[in-house]
């Protein structure tokens, strides 16, 4: 009697600790589905997931992409690099347009839509931009001497804006026209150091095992140390930066509202909720 007494306790048990679990699992996935989308993000791996959640509060969604190379996206679409092929997507991921660029480590940006959608190829010093039909280059002068780019934006149908940092870790702000090459204006970006990415009137630059942002118009500065230094950055959203450590495998967002922002760690994909 003692003996299925005991049976029947550690069954009770059993299965109340999986309804526990599929509780668990349905709440966390309601508040997936009840939560907004905020973006997407490329992990070390080359799988992209979609991001929703609230401020301080993320999970990832299901996974839409893999062997993607790099990536920028926003709103109204998205552009990623895959094998040296680089594909402009709407909003859905659908493909719109191709280039075969052959660059192994382009830098991607792309704005509120796909109009907007550009690419910087460091080794043969070009730009790419779709016109609104196709993907057009444009060689530039050999920027290279100058510093690294770490940020290209699209500001009109005939401007790319660049930040440049040197090996000294200043930075300077770029215009090219999109129609000749030739740069249009330069200019030094007083009081940021290091790779940076421009967002509205915020520039966020990494600064060796830290993450700044700056506001130079009226020299606000924010630091959040992050433990690593190998931070690379990618746009997940028009309002969201996508930080990762390749070596840490550790990942965060960096997210924009109503005036403010937040950085987060996000969880690994192993850890996510399949919707």
């Amino acid at each position: 009697m003692k003996h299925s007494f005991i049976t029947l306790a550690f069954a009770l048990a059993l299965s109340c600790f999986a309804t526990l679990q599929i509780l668990c699992g349905q709440i966390v996935a309601a508040h997936q589905l009840s939560s907004p989308r905020v973006g997407a993000v490329r992990y070390v791996d080359g799988s992209v997931y979609l991001l929703y959640g609230l401020p301080n509060n993320y999970v990832l969604g299901p996974r839409v992409l893999d062997g993607v190379d790099a990536a920028s996206f926003s709103e109204g679409g998205g552009i990623v690099a895959q094998k040296g092929t680089l594909t402009l997507l709407g909003s859905d991921f659908s493909p719109i347009g191709t280039f075969e660029a052959g660059e192994s480590k382009p830098l991607l940006g792309i704005n509120d839509n796909p109009s907007t959608a550009i690419a910087w190829l460091p080794a043969v010093q070009k730009l790419v931009h779709w016109n609104g039909q196709a993907f057009v280059s444009v060689s530039v002068p050999d920027l290279s001497r100058e510093g690294e780019i770490s940020f290209v934006s699209k500001r009109d149908p005939k401007v790319a804006f660049l930040l440049l940092h040197s090996s000294s870790g200043s930075v300077s702000e770029v215009s090219i026209s999109l129609q000749t090459g030739q740069v249009l204006s330069a200019a030094t970006v007083v009081g940021v150091q290091g790779p940076s990415f421009q967002h509205r009137s915020s520039i966020v630059s990494l600064d060796y095992r830290d993450l700044v942002i700056a506001t130079p118009s009226n020299g606000n500065t924010r630091r959040f140390p992050l433990n690593a230094d190998d931070l690379r950055m990618e746009q997940a959203s028009s309002d969201c930066l996508h930080i990762s450590s390749p070596a840490t495998r550790r990942n965060w967002v960096l997210h924009f509202h109503n005036g403010d922002f937040d950085v987060a760690e996000l969880p690994s994909p192993s850890a996510r909720v399949t919707k």
